[in-house]
């Protein structure tokens, strides 16, 4: 009976860790959400991140904090589009309370005078913050405003010009509440880290 029950056990261990391992995010599938990012077709990087998202809920990966962001940015996208509604996009971010997200790379600076598409950090009391701005050239409409705050001071001044990854955990969420196309969305992260790469 004891023979029967560690046989059980041990069963029972190899399926989940086997399990764990098949719901990684694949490579291909992260290759097809950078394509359709790249070619700025918001409807179609919303439905393949929130495909993979639905897909894998207990990915805790670096794959599964960059599709979170994929579908924010892509999310936001669309309404800039005009193809969801303010409320709807209200609805859909809830799910990333409390989720980490990790950006593509970006040119760090600490020149506050030229934030779009660069990781400009900044001190304030031996604390470092970092911002960064997602802008559509398309439709001339800033996306996402992502607002970094690093647990660990560093020498920021050593990290200017450096590419680098930036990702933390989101606490809060601001939806433009004019609902204008100047902006649509604010982030607002902890727990954030720096990827020199």
């Amino acid at each position: 009976m004891k023979g029967i029950r560690i046989i059980i056990l041990f069963s029972f261990i190899v399926f989940n860790v086997a399990t764990s391992f098949a719901q990684q995010i694949s490579r291909s599938e992260m290759i097809t959400l950078y394509q359709s990012i790249a070619s700025k077709n918001w409807d179609s990087s919303f439905n393949v991140a929130s495909d993979i998202i639905q897909k894998y809920p207990n990915d805790t990966s670096d794959n599964k904090s960059i599709t979170n962001y994929a579908a924010i940015l892509s999310a936001s996208g669309r309404v800039a589009q005009s193809n969801m509604s303010y409320t709807a996009l209200r609805e859909f971010l809830w799910q990333f309370m409390g989720k980490k997200i990790l950006l593509p790379a970006h040119q760090v600076t600490t020149d506050t005078t030229n934030t779009i598409n660069m990781l400009v950090l900044k001190e304030n009391d031996a604390q470092i913050f970092a911002t960064s701005v997602a802008k559509d050239f398309k439709v001339n409409t800033i996306l996402s405003v992502e607002n970094f705050e690093f647990k660990e001071p560093f020498d920021i001044h050593k990290c200017n010009g450096i590419k680098a990854r930036c990702g933390g955990r989101i606490y809060h969420i601001e939806v433009n509440k004019y609902r204008d196309d100047i902006w649509i969305l604010r982030l607002f992260l902890n727990e954030a880290e720096l990827r020199k790469l």
